[in-house]
């Protein structure tokens, strides 16, 4: 077999053991092997994916756990990120702030209707949206019953949310001046650019 022969059969060799490559012609070389990579993407996950578990569709075990003990979820930031202390932070810095015992006493009532109302508005808000998601389940929903439900929940939410805030602005009659700028400082919100306090100069952080 001539040398001419034995470089076709050794080429032909290589593309046997190289699946998947493809032969182009060129100016230098009559042949070159250029490699076809395929890349199939892996499909990604459903954003939802495990929801479909959930006793209620639309909450989080751990937001209905929230609701039920009148966690503050974020719905009192409007209050707190503008200078409007929360009695729970409050209480919980009492000893920083200076708080009398009359402040003390004033704001674990505060605190303690506020706890009492967000259970309630809570509680009342996972039944709204457990009977809208049970009407979906049951293949029993119509668009007058989710603008019925729909507004149900939307109530309770809102009764709830005003809980929070009204509980903050209620803290404004029992600190003083000093103590609500403490109560800033040591929240770590004085430097902000937020709108300015209610009560100072100073100006609390974006929520």
């Amino acid at each position: 077999m001539g040398a001419s022969s034995k470089h076709i059969t050794g080429f032909a060799l290589v593309l046997a053991v190289l699946p998947g490559v493809a032969l182009a012609q060129n100016r230098d070389s009559p042949f070159r092997i250029e490699p076809q990579i395929i890349i199939t993407p892996s499909p990604a996950p459903a954003p939802y994916m495990g929801f479909e578990t959930r006793d209620v569709k639309t909450l989080s075990p751990e937001r209905i756990e929230g609701l039920k003990r009148g966690a503050g979820l974020g719905y009192a930031l409007a209050a707190e990120l503008n200078g409007y202390p929360g009695p729970l932070h409050v209480l919980e810095l009492a000893e920083q702030l200076g708080l009398d015992a009359d402040q003390k006493s004033r704001t674990q009532a505060i605190f303690d209707k506020m706890r009492r109302e967000t259970r309630i508005a809570g509680e009342a808000l996972i039944a709204a949206e457990a009977h809208l998601d049970r009407l979906f389940a049951l293949k029993q929903i119509t668009v007058e019953r989710v603008e019925a439900q729909t507004a149900v929940s939307a109530a309770q939410e809102a009764r709830l949310r005003a809980a929070h805030l009204v509980a903050h602005i209620t803290m404004m009659d029992v600190l003083r001046p000093e103590q609500m700028e403490s109560y800033e400082r040591l929240r770590g919100y004085v430097g902000g650019a937020g709108g300015a306090s209610p009560h100072g100069g100073h100006n609390p952080p974006k929520p």
